[in-house]
């Protein structure tokens, strides 16, 4: 199975602490500071990154095929339908079959500059276990340099784990932590980063379960 691998973490921009290795972040001491409707958020209170930046979770299970929300993920035509904040988003290049590098803007309020994201995201396809393991890190690309009009954001690690249950349920878990960078305190970027896991979970939700979504071949 050829992964031509999410956009789903188009507003992730992720450079690995160097300090910490993949596994490290799996095991942190994660809290649930919510559980609604199925979706459950963490947060690694006391494991704050760098500027005090709160390494964050979710998890939940989506009633709907892998296969089926690999093709939602990859449709580059309506990711503005359900990730939240999303202005832009475009492949820069394609490195191979299962790594590739994406360029994404996110929509920020007065007086704020809008955020921009360049990441390289790395898939792994289990085929015994149906599963997808996808991380990503931030990377400086040529072909898209830092400009006045856009804060240049920077996530430091981004795992994303979906896995089959059946052939109508997915699990899905996901670590993030991510710097918006610019002028906004800290404490700001960690108060909007907890609810933001549960509102891509519930837009994408919404749009798995649109009658017009065609499951890609490759994915079945």
């Amino acid at each position: 199975m050829k992964l031509l691998l999410p956009l789903f973490f188009l507003f992730f921009s992720i450079k690995a602490e160097a300090t910490l290795s993949r596994e490290d972040y799996d095991a942190m001491n994660w809290q649930q500071v919510e559980n609604k409707n199925g979706i459950v958020v963490y947060q690694a209170e006391k494991e704050k990154e760098l500027r005090g930046l709160i390494p964050l979770r979710v998890t939940t299970k989506f009633n709907h095929s892998l296969g089926r929300i690999l093709s939602v993920i990859g449709d580059p035509t309506r990711k503005k339908e359900w990730v939240p904040y999303l202005e832009q988003a475009e492949t820069v290049e394609m490195i191979d079959d299962n790594t590739r590098v994406e360029y994404t803007r996110y929509a920020s309020p007065w007086p704020f500059q809008d955020r921009a994201f360049v990441v390289r995201i790395e898939g792994q396809y289990n085929p015994q276990s149906k599963s997808i393991l996808v991380y990503m890190n931030s990377v400086v690309h040529p072909q898209i340099p830092e400009n006045d009009k856009h804060i240049r954001g920077e996530t430091y690690f981004g795992r994303v784990k979906l896995e089959t249950i059946s052939s109508t349920e997915t699990d899905f878990d996901m670590i993030f932590v991510t710097d918006f960078k610019g002028n906004i305190p800290v404490w700001v970027i960690n108060m909007i980063q907890k609810a933001w896991p549960r509102k891509l979970v519930e837009r994408l939700n919404r749009q798995l379960a649109k009658e017009d979504i065609v499951v890609d071949a490759k994915y079945q």
